[in-house]
């Protein structure tokens, strides 16, 4: 099959991204926050993953010979909207946080506003990185029905 490397670079990027780089991220916005660049750090990881993301999920349609046609699994689907959920978490998180406040003069004069969105922000970044547990493993099964197969020999 000449398009198998464009699932494999497929999944095994996205799986890379979302079990190292916004794990790391996620680590280091959970429990180092005492370090000074503790934010920096966690934006350039899930910035990284969030725009790498996107073309990676489009690979998936090249794979497909451009119908379209993964997009009718539960996994291409899911990964579509999982996909645009990163990047809305992103800019959530971007607000939340007053990340561009200098740059682009993104201030409120709401804390409460800003409060209830990192709380949101926090909580859906942690059901984020359990369903893309999930949804790498779906890619898996979507790539390879007989992988969760056992095979015992006698």
């Amino acid at each position: 099959n000449a398009r198998a490397p464009f699932y494999e670079l497929h999944g095994g990027f996205l799986a890379f991204i979302w079990s190292v780089t916004t794990l790391l991220g996620g680590v280091i916005a959970r429990y180092c926050r005492s370090w000074a660049g503790w934010i920096d750090a966690h934006q350039f990881l899930q910035t990284v993953a969030t725009v790498l993301s996107f073309p990676l999920t489009l690979l998936s349609y090249a794979a497909k010979d451009g119908t379209g046609s993964h997009y009718i699994s539960f996994h291409g689907i899911f990964g579509l909207v999982f996909s645009l959920t990163a990047t809305a978490q992103g800019m959530l998180g971007s607000y939340a946080h007053a990340a561009f406040a200098h740059e682009c003069g993104l201030v409120t004069k709401r804390p409460k506003v800003m409060a209830k969105c990192r709380q949101v922000h926090r909580t859906v970044g942690k059901c984020m990185l359990v369903v893309a547990s999930m949804q790498i493993l779906l890619g898996l099964y979507s790539y390879n029905p007989n992988f969760y197969k056992v095979r015992r020999k006698f």
